[in-house]
């Protein structure tokens, strides 16, 4: 409807020196602006279109837990235009951004554009390295924040939890979000391997609270296999808490493998399991390398940044 609606919403946009559009439909609009009224607009991409162009895993699970996104790719069917389109306000944008090096790749491949990377910050205001290692030994806690999506391969988790309770039985998992119907295969998948009592789904949480949870937690576990991004691992490393994450993707560019946290082929389960089992058994490389990730989370992925960046853009871009 935005898209189609477009002429009429012209009028709002003309007291602007530029526009920067996250994403479609945004930057068919902001096309539509600089035609208009002659005012330039960048695209920040963090990830190309997801109907146009799916990643092998979309491709493998669909939509079915969220109707909105499902009612998108049909409508992205119309191959004959929303292509062309698409591509036209990408092409013919001032400047293009992207949230990582592998968006980049990706963007250069699918639009043959050219883009610079501008990594999303972390408030480090909030989210610090208050780790007492004394009390999170203890009650060592997994953590993965995510949506419930097939996509994020939360069931993967739950066969890995299921191996790390053979070792270590009052081990717990904390998933945090919103529950889709993706949620209640998970709770069917842990009762089947005899675990649901280890896992604690949170449903969707305040920042406080989530803030809190990952100060707690003994390691952060990231199992989405080809995630374009990915915050958790910054938002873990910056409460000093260690990933583990496929190596593959995203996370490739925001954990340091054997220095930030471990990252594991992907889809290897044996693998995986043992790097958590690594990381259980000795609580003195855990606090080195959750002291490590908050290091490098500090040093590279601020705020402050990710708005130099941003602005230095913005400003080229306004002239």
């Amino acid at each position: 409807m935005t898209s189609i609606m477009t002429p009429m919403l012209l009028k709002h946009f003309k007291k602007f020196d530029v526009i920067l559009a996250h994403s479609q439909p945004s930057n068919w609009l902001a096309l539509q602006v600089k035609r208009s009224l002659k005012i330039p607009y960048i695209s920040y991409l963090h990830q190309t279109n997801r109907f146009l162009f799916p990643r092998e895993v979309d491709l493998a699970t669909g939509w079915i837990t969220d109707p909105d996104m499902e009612f998108l790719r049909k409508i992205h069917k119309l191959k004959a235009i929303i292509p062309r389109l698409d591509r036209m306000s990408i092409q013919l944008s001032d400047h293009v951004l992207v949230n990582s090096e592998w968006i980049r790749t990706k963007t250069k491949k699918c639009y043959g554009v050219d883009a610079d990377v501008c990594y999303p910050g972390v408030d480090l205001s909030s989210f610090k390295n208050d780790v007492d290692m004394e009390k999170i030994s203890k009650r060592p806690y997994i953590l993965t924040t995510n949506r419930h999506y097939p996509q994020k391969g939360l069931h993967m988790l739950i066969e890995i939890l299921h191996v790390l309770v053979g070792e270590y039985p009052s081990l717990e998992c904390v998933m945090t979000g919103s529950y889709t119907k993706y949620t209640r295969q998970l709770k069917d998948y842990a009762a089947k391997l005899g675990i649901i009592d280890n896992i604690i789904f949170t449903n969707n949480l305040n920042e406080a609270d989530l803030i809190d949870l990952y100060k707690g937690a003994y390691v952060y576990t990231y199992t989405s296999p080809e995630e374009d991004f990915g915050l958790g691992p910054l938002e873990a490393g910056a409460c000093g808490v260690p990933s583990i994450v496929w190596d593959y993707a995203g996370p490739k560019e925001t954990v340091i493998n054997g220095e930030t946290g471990f990252r594991v082929k992907p889809y290897c389960i044996k693998e995986m399991s043992e790097r958590h089992l690594r990381l259980l058994d000795d609580s003195s490389l855990r606090f080195k390398m959750g002291e490590r990730a908050s290091k490098f989370i500090q040093e590279n992925f601020s705020w402050k940044a990710h708005i130099d960046t941003l602005e230095t853009v913005l400003n080229a871009v306004a002239g």
